[in-house]
This record gives structure tokens, sequence and C-alpha cells, in this order.
């Protein structure tokens, strides 16, 4: 299918090869090729003396850009996890008395690509994911969430999705993305912080895993880690059925924000009881009633993941 917006980089670029140099600090590098384009920026495959990396470039035109995308990467330089992608640098380029400006993100390049790709890719041919591989990758996004919640300030994602979930080559998860993440715990007091909430949920965090309060961001709600704990929720779901929770629902012309508030599930007839038990107690509609991080890593070991 023809995609108009690498139609438009590849003019704005020309051909993805060595005429394309991104340069950070002294280091050059050539530009392979363009991975993803989105509202967040653009992000090339680069090379660097046969080493492959991700630059991710934003462009920003005001001072509220600027500032939110320094606070991504300030949030995300200031991480070290197994299951967090490394950050290795940044740069910025500004313009117009600092008011626009470029800036480029360098971060390892992980070659199988998210998580996402992974279940589109199984989907093809109906292959769902060894229940042992499951446990394997589960585990792993819980000890880098749990990494982020315990940080102080503590770090909330707020957009936690199987595309943002990349696969090293030893097949280990690494959470990436920090574009909505906030550090510390927010309530809404007000109707403006209401709509102003609203407005960045919209923009920045995917209605699939999305947490029920963020498609209201009513008076009272508290906007913390247990957004992140049914996003997580969510991806255990997925990676049992290829699908997010409420993919059907909406492909058949339901609303996410409906389907998720009205807390119902429905599984496969392959994800034991104890299993979905766990995985509506990380998806309950009241965010009071999810379980806590360290609660969720205890009962994670607890469930069983055996192959058929």
């Amino acid at each position: 299918m023809f995609d108009i917006w690498y139609y438009l980089n590849y003019l704005t670029f020309g051909c993805f090869g060595t005429n394309n140099i991104f340069k950070m600090d002294s280091t050059k590098y050539v530009t392979i090729k363009l991975l993803n384009t989105g509202g967040f920026g653009q992000i090339f495959l680069v090379e660097n003396e046969n080493t492959k990396y991700a630059i991710k470039q934003i462009e920003t035109n005001c001072p509220s850009d600027m500032i939110k995308v320094q606070k991504e990467i300030d949030i995300h330089l200031s991480l070290d996890h197994r299951n967090v992608l490394n950050l290795i640098k940044s740069s910025r380029d500004v313009s117009d008395g600092q008011n626009v400006g470029t800036f480029l993100m360098l971060m390892p390049y992980q070659e199988n690509g998210s998580l996402q790709d992974d279940f589109d890719n199984r989907k093809k041919s109906n292959d769902f994911i060894k229940k042992d591989r499951i446990k394997t990758i589960f585990g792993g996004i819980l000890d880098g969430v749990e990494y982020l919640h315990t940080r102080n300030p503590i770090i909330i994602h707020k957009d936690l999705k199987a595309a943002n979930i990349l696969l090293s080559q030893d097949d280990t998860p690494l959470i990436m993305d920090f574009g909505s993440a906030a550090e510390g715990i927010e309530t809404v007091l007000d109707s403006i912080q209401s709509r102003r909430l609203l407005d960045e949920c919209n923009e920045c965090c995917s209605m699939p895993y999305r947490a029920p309060e963020l498609f209201h961001c009513e008076i009272g709600t508290q906007i913390g880690e247990k957004v992140d704990i049914y996003s997580v929720g969510g991806i255990l779901f997925a990676l049992y059925h290829l699908r997010g929770p409420y993919d059907l629902e909406y492909e058949t012309g339901g609303s996410y924000a409906l389907a998720s508030n009205s807390g119902v599930l429905k599984f496969g007839k392959d994800v034991p009881i104890p299993n979905q038990n766990y995985i509506k107690g990380l998806m309950a509609v009241n965010p009071v009633e999810r379980l806590p991080i360290k609660v969720a890593k205890e009962h994670f070991t607890k469930l069983t993941f055996e192959n058929v």
C-alpha cells in the first residue's frame, strides 16, 4: 500500500543512503533508511563504524514543544535498567531565539523490532506465542515497570503498549518512548487541568492500552502508577491473543473508551482461570482496585505458564 508519509519524507531527505548524515557532537551517522514516522517525529536507522543505531529526530515549533521534548530526554537519560531501552546521547540545534529547534536522540538499534511487530508477523499464520516465552517477556516488562515506579520521583510512563516494547537480540523486552512520561503523581483539581490532561492523553496515549480514567480525566482523578498497571495488564492479554483487549470491539464499530470502562474481558480458552483473574486484577476499571507493582510481581510468580 502506498505510504504518503514515507513519500513525503523521501522528498525531504532524498534517497536514504550516504548522502544523508546526522552529526552529533563530532560523530557522523550515515542514514540507512527511515524506520518509523508519526506525530512524535521520525526514527532513522543509521550507522557509524559498522555499528547500527536508531536516531529519533523531533522538530519543535514553539517553546512548549521544546520543553516537552527536553523533559522526555531528561527522563530517558536518567534511566539505567536492563529492561529499559538505553538512550546513548542526545543533541539539540536551536534557532530563532531559542524558540524552535531540532532534537536528536541516539539509541541502540534493535533488529528484532517491537512486540507489536512480533504480533503482526504471527497473526499472518495464527502462530501464538509459547507460554514459557510469555512468562519470560512479561516478567521482564514487570521488572522494568517496577524500576520506573520505585524511583524518586516516581516515573509514570503513560503509554505502555506492545509497540513501545522492543525485543533485543536475546529476546529481552525493552521499554521505550518516554514522550508521554511524567515524574510524580498528578491529581486533577479543576476543569482547566482536566481539559489539559485530556488533550495530552488524546495526543500521546494510545487508546488500545489506555486506562479508563485517561479517557475522561475527571476532577478528583489521580493520574499515577495505576495507569501503567492497567496498560501492563493489556500487554499480558495481548501476549496471549496477539491483539489488544478491546481491539475486536473497536474493529466492529465499538469504542475503546466504552469497552475499557465496561471491564469485560473476553479470554481465549488457553488462558488459565488464575491467569485470567490476574489480568483482571491489573485491569480493574477502578484504579484503586488494581494491583500495585510489587504485589503484581509477587502474584505473577505463582501463575502457571505451560506449553500445550
